[in-house]
């Protein structure tokens, strides 16, 4: 839907290579090029790649083998911990909702300030990875409950990719919260938006293809 969106936003201008980060409880980034996504952060299963709410993200096997072994946990236990006492969560030790995180990084909780760093680390980590795969960019979207509504979180993943032609109009950035905008200085190589998304309406419409088809 991402993709979809902010091609159609963007109009007569060209977007062939397109990253889309969905940034919510769950997170993803997504690499585009035509009409056909080439690269997901995702793996076998939603797991691996961002942190994300409560879960971990990529991870040393090593780590994960380490800490079964001196906690004497079982797979269903490690499971469970990696899917829901991770990420965000557990970074911080308090939270996953990443406003209250942002709020308590303000009032100097160094939890709370590492948590946001490794996100946007992370995050910023596959974005730079997509842009040398895609071979440059010419668009990138934020979605999802953070990607939306966050652009502290917006700005800090961009930070350092000026390289690429990727410059945000932090004025435009700070005042996009929860609506479809336009987040790029006129001289970026690449337009920046932030959109609500609307997964549904993908899910319905190839229901419908399928449906049309048999």
């Amino acid at each position: 839907y991402l993709c979809q969106a902010a091609r159609a936003r963007l109009g007569a201008r060209a977007a062939e290579r397109v990253i889309t980060l969905q940034l919510g409880r769950g997170c993803s980034v997504t690499a585009t090029l035509g009409e056909r996504a080439i690269a997901t952060s995702m793996g076998f299963t939603p797991l691996e790649g961002l942190v994300m709410g409560t879960r971990s993200g990529d991870l040393d096997p090593g780590a994960l083998l380490y800490v079964m072994q001196v906690s004497a946990l079982d797979a269903d236990q490690m499971s469970h911990a990696l899917n829901y006492e991770s990420g965000l969560l557990g970074l911080s030790g308090r939270t996953a909702d990443m406003r209250t995180l942002i709020a308590l990084a303000q009032t100097g909780d160094t939890e709370a300030t590492v948590a946001i760093d490794v996100f946007c680390r992370r995050a910023r980590h596959y974005l730079a990875a997509y842009v040398a795969e895609l071979k440059g960019v010419d668009l990138i979207v934020f979605g999802g409950g953070i990607g939306e509504n966050c652009p502290t979180v917006r700005s800090q993943i961009l930070q350092g990719l000026e390289w690429s032609g990727v410059l945000l109009d932090e004025a435009a950035n700070a005042a996009a919260v929860g609506a479809a905008a336009d987040l790029a200085l006129p001289q970026s190589r690449a337009a920046l938006q932030s959109l609500p998304v609307d997964e549904a309406s993908v899910i319905a419409g190839e229901a419908l293809q399928l449906l049309a088809g048999s």
